[in-house]
């Protein structure tokens, strides 16, 4: 594998003809999609995840993308850079100097560093693809610049694959990729794009939660905080209910949560390294595992954890025989947004569920996984999550 960074004044001049330049004026960014981004103040829970880096596990959200029939490399990165600008959050970096932290616009973007080429080389380009992406995937991102880069890995004639990375501070997975699937259109990938993210951002959240977290970082803007609250309670009582209601139950999630024992197996109870390997099955196709679920009533995320669940239960089992009410407790995060919300951003919660690793049949297991997945959505643990988020981030 071998960069595609060349140096000099010819590859800059070049550059500065077929990407755009961004330019900062009086606080301001625009683009040459005629988009300005501003300074904004960064939300409680993006910082919470800004804060909630380390060395060996940063907060980085990872997605793929392959391409085919690319013929002209340069004016894919061209209209990548030009489609991903047109967000304010990618050309904007974090300041968590300040208090409370904000992302600032950034004077100039290096191109070269946020949109990398590299050429693969010939051989076994699959093996080196995975050790490419693995050694990608186990770095940081440079606070200097925005909290993203986009790899494009050439190889063979016209196939491309695309190696995305962005701080989960910028946004969750979910309204990531959602991103991704619209600047990577098909048909209109290789002409100029018109998109501009403005409008979804500028605009309430929705969702069961939208108003809630609204109304939090309402109050995160002044330095009187409770006063804030309680003229809200006194003057508006009747808004001030559903808060007072979903804080008295995200206490009760919370507690839930910090009383639960660790019962995770031995082998999982280790360091974490900070090196990470990628790799990827065949393509799975859905429509026998959606049938498999609505003949079981349950769920087509039942059914994966299941497997995932039987998976990991035999590589342990490989080691050594573990016993039947064996678990590992595993996070997975919960959308808290409706279908048609796509502003950036985090708007998810978390649950917490002890996969039964150590049931061997498959169906018990699934049954048993199903029944702890109901549980958990009616215990309103996710939403909690969320709001102690919001609560960390507001903390020094």
């Amino acid at each position: 594998m071998a960069a595609d960074n060349r140096s000099g004044r010819r590859r800059r001049s070049h550059q500065s003809r077929s990407l755009p330049a961004p330019k900062v004026r009086a606080g301001a960014h625009e683009s040459r999609t005629g988009h300005i981004a501003t300074d904004e103040r960064m939300s409680a829970t993006d910082r919470a995840w800004l804060e909630m880096d380390a060395p060996r596990n940063p907060m980085i959200v990872g997605a793929m993308i392959e391409l085919d029939q690319v013929h002209d490399l340069r004016r894919l990165r061209r209209t990548l850079a030009e489609r991903l600008s047109a967000h304010e959050r990618f050309v904007q970096c974090a300041d968590d100097s300040c208090t409370p932290a904000r992302w600032k616009a950034h004077p100039d973007l290096d191109w070269d560093y946020h949109l990398p080429i590299y050429r693969m080389s010939s051989g076994d380009q699959h093996a080196r693809l995975l050790d490419a992406i693995s050694e990608e995937m186990s770095k940081a991102l440079d606070r200097k610049h925005p909290l993203w880069r986009l790899h494009l890995f050439a190889h063979g004639r016209s196939r491309v694959s695309v190696l995305f990375r962005a701080h989960h501070a910028m946004a969750d997975g979910i309204s990531l990729l959602r991103m991704l699937l619209k600047i990577v259109d098909g048909d209109g990938l290789l002409t100029t794009s018109s998109q501009d993210g403005a409008a979804a951002r500028r605009t309430p959240r929705k969702g069961a939660l939208g108003p809630l977290i609204d109304r939090l970082e309402a109050l995160n803007r002044t330095t009187e905080r409770w006063n804030a609250a309680y003229e809200l309670l006194r003057q508006q009582p009747w808004q001030a209910l559903p808060l007072i209601r979903d804080v008295g139950k995200g206490a009760f999630a919370i507690g839930r949560v910090l009383a639960l024992p660790d019962r995770n197996p031995q082998a999982f109870r280790i360091a974490l390294s900070g090196s990470r390997v990628v790799d990827w099955s065949r393509p799975i196709p859905l429509q026998p595992v959606h049938g498999l679920a609505h003949k079981l009533s349950t769920s087509v995320n039942d059914v994966f954890l299941s497997t995932l669940a039987g998976a990991i239960g035999r590589h342990l089992q490989e080691r050594g025989p573990i016993p039947s009410h064996q678990t590992l407790r595993v996070s997975i995060p919960v959308n808290l947004r409706q279908a048609n919300d796509d502003h950036l951003g985090n708007c998810f919660g978390l649950v917490l569920l002890d996969l039964p690793i150590g049931i061997r049949d498959r169906a018990q297991r699934l049954a048993e996984v199903s029944r702890r997945m109901r549980r958990l959505k009616q215990s309103g643990e996710a939403r909690a999550m969320l709001l102690s988020l919001a609560a960390i981030g507001q903390l020094p």
